[in-house]
């Protein structure tokens, strides 16, 4: 089967238009099982994005559903939990 004509884009943008940094920077992987690394809360909340703030990893919490229960956390976001999914 030969398909002709066709580009993949996204809004009416050719993928090949976008520069691979800002693709990057805007692509996220969301896993379908929960998995934890060994660290504390807060590292595994900025596993993706290094420079997050505080307010960013309160407000991913949040946006999860789990701020309540990390904050109720022993050290809160500090809590340190071994690896597990």
């Amino acid at each position: 089967m030969r398909v002709t004509g066709r580009c993949n884009t996204y809004r009416r943008h050719r993928y090949k238009d976008f520069k691979q940094k800002s693709l990057r920077d805007n692509i996220g992987i969301v896993q379908q099982e929960v998995y934890l690394f060994s660290g504390s809360i807060y590292e595994n909340i900025v596993y993706g994005k290094k420079d997050a703030s505080f307010e960013d990893v309160e407000k991913a919490a949040k946006m999860a559903g789990a701020y309540d229960f990390y904050y109720g956390a022993s050290d809160k976001f500090d809590t340190y939990r071994e690896a597990w999914n």
